[in-house]
Order: structure tokens, then C-alpha cells, then sequence
């Protein structure tokens, strides 16, 4: 598929879709939910192919997505569906992040400070967020703290990739991954904590937008160490 034909579908997706949140059209949002990662498998499947770990992985996290993006809609005729939605995401979580780590263990030249901050800061993240959510979450406190933990390990991963992947395969991934971040973060904390206005779009927007970026990051990526024959 080339990519401007992709671009232009999955932004049309990503404006019909945002439409139908603000709006309120349900069977709209049903309808288009599922087609967002199921473009983006299609894609990466048809112009990268599943040569190698790393995109084995990437692809098998895309497939978590989608499982928990259709569990997630259920959620409202099954509140219990919430937990097993939260399950496929934490999959899909641990598959980036081992994914993300194939180059973290091959990075040269990566400056001295960054995964020590990338520790630093998606740590607090992840303590900081717990703090404000715990006293609201009911049995669900560990589930969350363990996928508060997980998520934070794949953006430390995905922001500690520089020196292996460089340019635009970096960025993608790593500016993907905040956007992760930030989605899961307004999630929790508008159904955990506290609702307010439009927060439906905010957080499919920045996970449309996460799982793009990480998804074209990860085609994009050309590893300096690409001579060597991944198993």
C-alpha cells in the first residue's frame, strides 16, 4: 500500500471517528474503532513484513491493540470485560517493549543521561499517577499499578533506542510513545478520578495518533547494526 494512499485513510479514520465521539454517534464510533489498528497492521504487514523480532513483536502488539480496543467497547454491556481489555493492553505493552529493548541492547553512542532520566522520569510517572489513583481503585489497584509499571518500561525502552535507531524511526516511536502514555494517563484518571468535558476525544486522539507514530517508526527503522543477522 503506498503511503500516501495509507495517510489518507487513516486520517480520514481519524477525523470520522473524532466526529462521532464529539458527536455522540454510537454506531459510528463501534463501526470505526476497530479499523484504526486493523489499518495499521494491514500496513506494516504489507510493507514490512515479519522478518525479524523486531517486527514480530511490533506486529503481535498491534494485534493486542486491536483485541483490546474490541473488548473495551463491550465494556458497557459488561462492566467485567474492563479487566480482560486491560489484560490485551498490557500484552500489547510488554510486546513494545521487549520489541523496543532488541535495540536498546544493541545502542552505541547513546549519551550517558538519557536512560537514566528516561528512568527517572517515566518512574515518577508511573508512582505519581498510582498515588492519585489509588484510592479510588477498589480491587483493581494492583492490575492498574502492574500496568502503570509495564507502560512505563516500554517508553523508557522507546526513549532509550537512540544510537541503535536514529532520525525519524526514533522520533516516531519515541514521540509515540508519550502520546501512549498521555492517552492511557487522561483514561484512568477520567474513569478512576475524576470525568470531565471532551475526554473522549482526547484520548482517542493520542492514541490514534501513538499507535500511528510507533507503527511508522517502526517501518522506518534502519538499525546500524542491520548487517548482523537477527534470528
Amino acid at each position: 500500500m503506498p503511503a500516501r494512499q495509507f495517510n489518507l485513510l487513516f486520517f480520514l479514520l481519524f477525523f470520522v471517528h473524532l466526529t462521532a465521539v464529539h458527536f455522540g454517534v454510537r454506531w459510528l464510533e463501534i463501526s470505526t474503532k476497530p479499523l484504526i489498528v486493523a489499518l495499521l497492521m494491514a500496513y506494516f504487514y504489507l510493507n514490512k513484513g515479519l522478518k525479524d523480532r523486531f517486527s514480530k513483536k511490533v506486529f503481535a502488539a498491534l494485534i493486542w491493540s486491536w483485541i483490546g480496543d474490541v473488548v473495551l467497547m463491550l465494556v458497557p454491556f459488561n462492566a467485567s470485560l474492563f479487566l480482560i481489555g486491560l489484560g490485551a493492553f498490557l500484552i500489547a505493552q510488554i510486546a513494545y517493549a521487549s520489541a523496543f529493548f532488541e535495540d536498546v541492547k544493541k545502542a552505541t553512542g547513546r549519551p550517558v543521561w538519557l536512560l537514566p532520566f528516561a528512568i527517572a522520569f517515566f518512574g515518577t510517572y508511573s508512582y505519581l499517577l498510582y498515588s492519585l489513583l489509588a484510592p479510588g481503585l477498589g480491587p483493581l489497584k494492583m492490575p492498574v499499578l502492574f500496568y502503570a509499571v509495564i507502560i512505563s518500561v516500554m517508553a523508557i525502552f522507546a526513549w532509550s533506542r537512540w544510537g541503535n535507531v536514529r532520525g525519524a524511526a526514533y522520533w516516531l516511536v519515541a514521540i509515540g510513545a508519550l502520546l501512549f502514555v498521555t492517552s492511557d494517563t487522561v483514561l484512568a484518571i477520567n474513569k478512576f478520578k475524576l470525568s470531565f468535558p471532551h475526554a473522549g476525544l482526547v484520548i482517542m486522539a493520542t492514541y490514534m495518533l501513538a499507535q500511528y507514530g510507533i507503527t511508522l517508526g517502526a517501518m522506518r527503522r534502519e538499525s546500524i547494526t542491520a548487517h548482523v543477522t537477527e534470528e
